[in-house]
Formats: structure tokens, C-alpha cells, sequence
């Protein structure tokens, strides 16, 4: 109505038109952007290509930006601040299992190590041994005795083979020893070298302890700057958020009155878009710190409140369940 009446030239119409132009090809873009988002929530949702998930429209019903969702996001943001770094490093000490498995090798490295030591020193065993005899039998008739002596064989021992298990259970003629066992090593070359081999594996391990201990500190110390860097940008993104509304309620202002240009309502229509863009940006980085900082303190199972009930498998798509 305006360019009809005269008040805008035709560069003034044209601006807009491009405007428009511009915006349609920036919603191509964010429909494929979104559609691939959207796969990709898929693919960790379906187990299987044939999971009815691929059928079905994901759309998201909270929006990024609601009053509550920012009171929330405000209060996570104040206590973001304010993490305990040592604290922080004390649960990932207590929890990640990288450091549990270096642990685990030093305690089996040192048993190694004793065993191999213990080979070198001289070796004292105590040996005991406790023997039952089944004795049995009958009169040789084919033997003869060289001194006038009658031969007889006693009824306890009297009989075949029922005889001797008879004594055997009867206990009739144990035998038991007990000695003592000393081996001295002399010499002894392997069993010394498996000694230094066993100590060198016990302070590799003690070193290994030591560097993912280090490596797992830094995980953590770069997780709270990564978190607390991430709640301060949610701070500024939702102040310049604010400001944009402002500037573009009082554009609009100015336009109803007629003392500026579509060009300077659709600039600041821009701002205003960038800012939610920026602002929505800085709530997904800072989500995405809280989950890496649970992830180096290895609560995130417990935060998130997973719980594994067994280890086997998962089923695929289709079967038993």
C-alpha cells in the first residue's frame, strides 16, 4: 500500500521480497537439518531397520525456550557455578571403572610379585603320608620252613581277596610318616628373573594407575570449565534474546507510525532470530556439558537413573522379549 501511495520506492519493495527469498531457502535448510536430526534419533531409538520407530514422526513437545524450562535453566545455571572441582575429582576416583581396572592390575601385579619372590628364598615343606596295607592269603603248601617250626597262617589273615579289603577297612596294619623338606636354590637364575619381571610389572601398573588418574582429572577440571563456560553463555544468550524482543517491539512500533522502513523491521526480525538460535545453542551446549561432566565423574548412569538389571543382551526387534 505504501509503494502504491508513493511513500516507498521500489528498491524499498524489493528489499523485502528478497528478504523473503532468503528465508525460504534457510527453511530447506533447517527442514533437512531437522530431518536428519531426526533420523539420527531414530537410529539410536530402533534396534532394527524394520522398528516401527522409522514409520513414526518424532516431534518435540516442549519448546526450547518456555518460562519454565528457563527458571529451571537459570537455577541448573547457579548451581553450575558453583561445582566443587575437588569433590568432582573424588567421584570420578570413586567411580570411573578405568580407574577400579588400573587398581585391580596393581593388587594381581603385586600377588605376582610375591610368588616370584618367594621362588628365590629357600623352600622348608612339611611332608606327611599315612598308608593302609590289605594283607591276606593262605598256606603255601609248596614251602617248608628250615627249622622245625610249624607253619600257620592267623584267621585274621586267612582267606582271598574279600579277606584283604576285610583288613584294609579294618585298619589292621597302618603306616604313617611325617619328615620335614628343605630345598635350597642355588643358583636359581629363572626363578630370580621372574622376580625382577614381576617387580617391573607392578610398577608399570603403579605407573599406568598413575596416569589415568592424571588423565581422568583433566577429563573432570575440563568438564566443570567446559560447564560453567556453558552456563555463563546461557546467561548472555538469553539476555541478548530479551534485548532483541525489545528492539524489535520498538522497530515495530516505529513502522506502525511510519518513521522507518520494512528494511530496518525485517534487520531486526534477523537479530531476533539469531538470538533464540544463539540462546537455544548455549541450553543444548550446556546440556551437553552437564552430561560430559557426569561422564567423567562416571555418575551418569546414577544422574540419569539407568539401571542395568542383567548383562545379557538385548533382544533383537521382532523376537522374545
Amino acid at each position: 500500500s505504501r509503494f502504491e501511495g508513493g511513500v516507498l520506492s521500489e528498491a524499498d519493495l524489493a528489499a523485502p521480497m528478497a528478504e523473503l527469498e532468503r528465508r525460504r531457502g534457510e527453511l530447506f535448510v533447517a527442514e533437512e537439518a531437522a530431518t536428519r536430526a531426526e533420523n539420527a534419533l531414530k537410529g539410536l531409538l530402533g534396534g532394527d531397520p524394520s522398528d516401527p520407530v522409522w514409520a513414526s514422526r518424532l516431534v518435540p513437545v516442549d519448546p526450547p525456550t518456555d518460562t519454565a524450562r528457563a527458571a529451571a535453566e537459570t537455577a541448573e545455571a547457579a548451581t553450575d557455578a558453583a561445582v566443587d572441582s575437588a569433590a568432582a575429582v573424588a567421584d570420578a576416583d570413586a567411580s570411573r571403572p578405568e580407574i577400579a581396572e588400573a587398581s585391580a592390575r596393581i593388587a594381581r601385579s603385586a600377588i605376582d610379585e610375591e610368588v616370584a619372590r618367594s621362588r628365590v628364598l629357600p623352600q622348608l615343606d612339611l611332608v606327611g603320608a599315612y598308608t593302609g596295607r590289605g594283607l591276606a592269603g593262605s598256606k603255601n603248601p609248596g614251602v617248608s620252613a628250615p627249622f622245625p617250626v610249624p607253619i600257620s597262617v592267623p584267621p585274621a589273615l586267612d582267606g582271598g581277596l574279600g579277606r584283604s579289603y576285610g583288613t584294609l577297612f579294618d585298619n589292621r596294619f597302618p603306616d604313617a610318616s611325617i619328615g620335614l623338606s628343605l630345598g635350597i636354590p642355588i643358583g636359581n637364575r629363572a626363578a630370580r628373573s621372574d622376580a625382577v619381571i614381576a617387580r617391573s610389572a607392578r610398577v608399570q601398573a603403579e605407573a599406568g594407575l598413575a596416569q589415568v588418574r592424571q588423565r581422568v582429572e583433566v577429563e573432570v577440571l575440563n568438564a566443570i570449565a567446559a560447564l560453567r563456560s556453558a552456563a555463563q553463555r546461557v546467561e548472555a544468550a538469553r539476555a541478548g534474546r530479551e534485548a532483541a524482543e525489545t528492539l524489535l517491539r520498538a522497530e515495530n512500533d516505529r513502522f506502525a507510525a511510519g518513521t522507518t522502513t520494512p528494511f530496518f523491521v525485517l534487520t531486526r526480525q534477523n537479530d531476533l532470530t539469531q538470538a533464540r538460535i544463539a540462546e537455544v545453542a548455549a541450553l543444548t551446549d550446556h546440556r551437553k556439558a552437564r552430561s560430559e561432566l557426569a561422564r567423567a565423574k562416571g555418575t551418569i548412569l546414577q544422574e540419569r537413573n539407568i539401571r542395568i538389571e542383567d548383562h545379557k543382551p538385548a533382544s533383537p526387534a521382532g523376537g522374545s522379549r
